[in-house]
């Protein structure tokens, strides 16, 4: 008769130790297995080994893009917009490390409106929950593909700002370059603390003041005066 036990009674110490060397998907699918491993993984709460998350919103469905950094593997997977929650909760919860980028973006290629509905019925929700953490979500590089300033705030004021080094804003519309509002954006700390920046697809209509502290920032301007030239190389 075999005295192994099963890797369900086995102590916590022991399968604490075995999860260190799961990737994320895989504690997910152990999580599955039955009852004993769910509790012990929503208590112990193993870190995520995701190192970019990517939330893709379209107008009747999400698109959710893992990447792992202990397999370097990709992981796609689409759902119903009122679906997606209970897997992206585990997954933000289990996010304890430094994700290297958290992208958060829509896709109104082909129906604009039905598509900024989407949105901002997910980023409502996506506030609600990164408000609820315990502790602020830790990313290195927050990328927004977005129309307006509102589908930002929902979710940059909430990341952590101290990790936080790469603040990068896209425009979801490449040809039409519209100007884009950020006076609530440039008013928060992540924005002030953030060490780069990246701005494309659009203009901006704030004061060049409020970029002068970033060390790398790639923007695009009309024009710029001799007097902010000096104060940049005073900066």
């Amino acid at each position: 008769m075999s005295s192994e036990k099963p890797l369900n009674e086995m102590p916590d110490v022991v399968l604490s130790a075995v999860m260190d060397h799961l990737d994320f998907r895989s504690i997910m699918m152990m999580r599955k297995v039955c009852h004993d491993f769910r509790n012990f993984i929503d208590e112990v709460v193993p870190s995520s080994s995701m190192k970019n998350i990517l939330l893709i919103v379209r107008p009747y469905d999400v698109k959710l893009i893992l990447e792992d950094s202990k397999t370097e593997a990709r992981y796609e997977k689409i759902y119903a917009l009122q679906n997606i929650w209970n897997d992206l909760n585990i997954i933000l919860k289990h996010q304890k490390g430094v994700a290297k980028s958290f992208f958060v973006g829509s896709d109104n290629q082909e129906d604009k409106e039905a598509c900024e509905k989407a949105h901002s019925k997910f980023l409502n929700q996506l506030q609600n929950n990164l408000v609820a953490r315990k502790y602020p979500l830790k990313v290195a590089n927050m990328r927004f593909f977005v129309n307006h300033q509102h589908e930002i705030m929902p979710v940059l004021p909430y990341i952590n700002s101290e990790k936080l080094e790469r603040i990068s804003i896209y425009h979801a519309h490449e040809l039409e370059r519209p100007m884009l509002k950020l006076d609530e954006v440039v008013e928060t700390k992540q924005w002030k603390n953030a060490k780069e920046l990246i701005i494309l697809r659009c203009y901006v209509v704030e004061p060049l003041e409020k970029f002068a502290h970033f060390e790398r920032c790639k923007i695009s301007v009309k024009t710029i005066s001799l007097e902010f030239l000096r104060h940049l190389i005073e900066v």
